[in-house]
């Protein structure tokens, strides 16, 4: 539907624990609150529908469109039949106001009506978000007591991980995907990486549990999962995605002989084993990040690229073994399911480079105002104090050591001339930062950022830092095309200040 300044937005939510509640439905929300758009005279209406969603988190399909709607001025309302339909947490529920403030977007929940842009709307709005966190907190907890007395009794609480199902509340093995779990184990077995089983797995289209393609991280999940056993451990963590940590272990409910296992433990712990090996293997690129790692993509599938290795010999009589730097692929790498797109790092490196230098030159003052705006430069001065501060810290926590006989003196040296190197380097940058804020004129700004490249451009040369402190600044993306070996790669450039040029 097109959406014009007389959009108003419906967002409707309901969990999996409210979708059998009465008036907690999809269809009755959407019914209400239409009922009430149209009410207000509203004939353009966007509906938002998060179907399965809590309310503890943001992290929502259709409430990320919504904002982004918001932000972008496309939406002049925003209703919800309460306020818990856009979040149970008080602090989000106060984010999400601002943000509607910001934005000159007002905010209706039809069944609490106030005004949100208004002293005392404010008021209502907290004080019924913080009820709404309250009911949120009751109910987690009973539901948490709930699943820990079921799973002590060994019911299954959780859902299953690959290779299993639920028949009538116990856990069984999957007639399908336990046949897989068992090959993946084989080959592992037999000294096959975790990368070459999730190729494997691709190539016989055979999904997750969630209908994803395997890779090598989630082959290594599944096989340090203790339920392969016949072994159900709950309450190992708390938290959500990155936010999960690990419990005390006296917390963890265990229940050995849960159900039918798919591994012996022996062959758990070998492939376990086997991992833990690799991981302590050293690895050539221990130095750092790649110059590109972290803006250099496939442009077949949009995939980050990755920091590998290639290994071939220099002579036809295969005795003398070279290792050259490639950036390739990373769908391919851990998937398969991309083509190699692989590139010489050196090469591309080199290049990037030197379209840095030589488009830099040729920026106009528009662009220059915009790349170093008002805006930017101050958070760069913030970004630049804290990282002062943080290096003072740092220092007084040295001390602290030494005075404590926790390093000896030559330790403190060592680290103490780590950190003066990055506090010079923060406090140069944060001078010519000031500098720019004194002089903002056009030829101004055009005269300190051709002098920050020259800078850059005498230290490029062998200069690892200098030249990850050029790309960082100016190059906001690099897109590699590479059909195969015979064919040579073409690469676009994104700068921040521009679009792609090729």
């Amino acid at each position: 539907m097109a959406m014009d300044e007389r959009t108003v937005a419906v967002y409707v939510r309901v969990s999996t624990d409210e979708q059998a509640e009465e008036g907690h439905s999809l269809v009755e929300q959407e019914e209400q609150l239409l009922r009430f758009a149209h009410a207000l005279g509203y004939t353009r209406i966007q509906v938002y529908r998060d179907d399965g969603y809590s309310a503890k988190s943001l992290e929502r399909p259709a409430l990320q469109r919504l904002l982004e709607d918001v932000r972008a001025k496309r939406i002049e309302g925003v209703l919800t039949t309460r306020i818990d339909r856009l979040s149970r947490k008080n602090r989000d529920f106060s984010y999400l106001i601002d943000v509607f403030n910001a934005c000159q977007c007002f905010y209706r929940s039809v069944k609490q009506n106030f005004e949100i842009n208004t002293t005392t709307g404010k008021l209502t709005a907290q004080i019924l978000s913080i009820f709404a966190e309250f009911e949120r907190d009751l109910i987690a907890d009973r539901v948490y007591e709930n699943l820990k007395s079921m799973a002590k009794k060994g019911e299954t609480v959780t859902r299953p991980c690959y290779g299993y199902q639920v028949v009538q509340g116990q856990l069984v093995p999957h007639p399908i995907e336990s046949v897989w779990v068992k090959k993946a184990a084989q080959m592992l077995l037999q000294g096959h990486g975790s990368r070459a089983v999730a190729l494997y797995l691709n190539q016989h289209n055979v999904l997750s549990k969630n209908k994803k393609t395997w890779n090598a991280n989630s082959v290594r999940t599944l096989f340090q999962n203790e339920v392969l056993t016949g072994k159900m451990v709950w309450n190992r963590r708390k938290g959500t995605g990155r936010h999960r940590t690990l419990r005390d272990e006296r917390e963890w409910v265990v229940v050995d002989g849960h159900h039918e296992p798919l591994l012996s433990q022996g062959d758990f712990q070998a492939i376990n084993d086997l991992f833990a090996r690799r991981r302590a293997m050293s690895k050539r690129g221990r130095q750092g990040a790649r110059l590109l790692s972290d803006v250099a993509y496939c442009g077949f599938c949009g995939g980050k690229m990755h920091a590998g290795w290639q290994i071939y010999y220099r002579d036809r009589a295969r005795t003398e073994k070279v290792a050259k730097k490639t950036y390739r692929c990373g769908t391919y790498a851990t998937k398969g399911t991309c083509r190699i797109n692989r590139v010489d790092a050196d090469d591309l490196d080199a290049f990037v480079v030197d379209r840095v230098m030589r488009l830099s030159r040729r920026l106009a003052p528009e662009p220059l105002r915009q790349f170093y705006g008002e805006d930017s430069l101050q958070s760069q001065v913030k970004a630049c104090k804290r990282a002062l501060k943080a290096g003072q810290e740092r220092m007084d926590r040295l001390l602290d050591s030494l005075s404590r006989g926790i390093i000896d003196d030559a330790d403190f040296v060592r680290q103490k001339q780590r950190i003066a190197a990055v506090q010079s380097e923060n406090q140069h940058k944060l001078q010519e930062l000031h500098t720019l804020f004194d002089s903002p004129s056009s030829d101004a700004l055009q005269q300190a950022f051709l002098q920050k490249l020259e800078r850059l451009n005498r230290n490029l040369d062998g200069d690892e830092r200098a030249q990850r402190a050029a790309v960082e600044r100016l190059v906001r993306k690099v897109v590699v095309y590479r059909e195969n070996r015979a064919t040579e790669p073409s690469v676009e450039i994104e700068f921040f200040w521009q679009s792609p040029i090729i």
